[in-house]
């Protein structure tokens, strides 16, 4: 009896994660900017990575306009520049595509932290609902810029932390894996550093 309790507890989780990541994906992928960047660091991103790899083919091209605070993402859009992934009649609906999906992976782990937190499927899934109409938040959710990758990563290392406080004993590897994940979001988007005292709370 229990585990069939446990069974169906589990299944209200999953059903409630994939009902709100689906009003995440819908409420948002309607205003997607697939045709221009929502802001002009945004393409200046993206021109860090083109300028990036032309001057590493051997092609010297200055860059005009260096951006440095996301120097992981910029080598990211190098990288796929160099392998032909990217280019520049597809690099608005790259970034774009990756702060969408980013903006599910936030919604997924805000859930799952606030319900470790709370052991409330109403508060967690309340808490959700509420992030999706937080203007700060829709606007990253629907362009291409590194600070929601950052956050969605940081939130990883957050669930992963929080997951680890419960144990008998405790998981080493779990919190180098928070703390590898920390230093990516911060190496995507090095202003998430200041994100770091959440881990002090």
């Amino acid at each position: 009896m229990e585990k069939f309790t446990d069974y169906l507890s589990e299944s209200k989780i999953i059903i409630l994660i994939s009902i709100i990541v689906i009003f995440n994906l819908t409420i948002h992928y309607p205003f997607l900017f697939l045709d221009t960047f929502g802001e002009q660091d945004a393409a200046r991103l993206v021109l860090n990575g083109l300028f990036a790899n032309l001057s590493l083919s051997n092609k010297f091209y200055p860059n005009p306009e260096p951006l440095y605070s996301a120097p992981l993402y910029n080598e990211i859009l190098r990288i796929g520049f160099m392998k032909g992934l990217i280019n520049t009649e597809n690099s608005i609906t790259w970034i774009t595509y990756t702060s969408f999906i980013a903006s599910a992976l936030i919604t997924v782990l805000l859930f799952l932290f606030v319900y470790k937190m709370t052991c409330s499927l109403p508060t967690a899934a309340g808490s959700c609902i509420v992030l999706q109409f937080n203007p700060t938040f829709w606007h990253n959710s629907i362009y291409g810029f590194p600070t929601i990758v950052s956050i969605s990563l940081i939130l990883l290392s957050l669930v992963l932390i929080s997951s680890n406080l419960d144990r008998s004993k405790y998981n080493f590897l779990l919190v180098l894996t928070a703390c590898f994940f920390f230093l990516i979001a911060v190496l995507i988007k090095v202003e998430i550093i200041f994100a770091a005292t959440i881990f002090f709370i």
